[in-house]
């Protein structure tokens, strides 16, 4: 969206230049009138690029850099950034500032409009963009082994640490055998271990799953019985 100031600063080229004297009383304005035809052209004002430092989506509590940069116009640019928030309200982060870049942190999921309002003192110049963040995930922290080695009836004891981002971390494992078989060691819960016996001789294909109140996260481990 373009809003164009009817005043234009012209930094080149001839001017026809026309006097005309108005009398006030005993005072003479002398106005200056440059005719259109002869104007050296001058480029619009335009926002030419406009970027985040990270891709989004992001989670609650990211932080990133939204930078603009411009084009034409007198040069001298005057930036203000504003957000649209999830919940509908606006908010102002900075106000013809000289700085073409500023950093925001997230408080809430959702999807943010950006938009960044270039003034150079005769042309104004807006530019939105937008940005989706999303709840913080459940992480799988650790799984350990018992053993580095195995071989065949040996058991395996896994100890999987997790971390809720809401509410409570429950993890799961399931073990697939050199057969093709596929095996709950263990059902969702917040318990931390589990063993399990390796009747086989090759690879085992383990996937530990996470869940929270609301986000799940799984990683895949390989365990080779000799």
């Amino acid at each position: 969206m373009f809003r164009r100031n009817l005043k234009k600063i012209i930094l080149g080229g001839m001017l026809s230049v026309a006097i005309i004297s108005t009398g006030l009383g005993n005072t003479t304005c002398n106005t200056l009138l440059a005719t259109e035809e002869s104007m050296g052209q001058v480029e619009d004002l335009r926002i030419t690029s406009i970027k985040f430092d990270k891709a989004y989506p992001q989670i609650v509590g990211t932080s990133v850099v939204l930078s603009a940069e411009c084009s034409g116009g007198t040069g001298e640019y005057a930036y203000t950034y504003t957000v649209l928030l999830p919940d509908g309200t606006h908010e102002t982060i900075a106000e013809s500032s000289d700085c073409n870049y500023m950093e925001y942190t997230f408080e809430e999921e959702g999807i943010y409009n950006f938009e960044v309002r270039v003034d150079d003192g005769v042309e104004l110049v807006t530019e939105v963009i937008e940005y989706v963040v999303t709840q913080a995930k459940v992480s799988i922290d650790n799984v350990k082994l018992n053993k580095k080695k195995f071989k065949k009836n040996d058991k395996v004891k896994f100890t999987v640490k997790v971390t809720a981002a809401t509410g409570t971390a429950r993890s799961k494992i399931v073990v697939k055998t050199p057969s093709g078989k596929k095996v709950t060691v263990k059902k969702y819960s917040t318990k931390k271990t589990a063993t399990y016996k390796l009747k086989e001789k090759g690879k085992y294909k383990v996937t530990i799953y996470a869940k929270d109140g609301s986000t799940t996260a799984k990683v895949k481990k390989t365990v080779k019985v000799s």
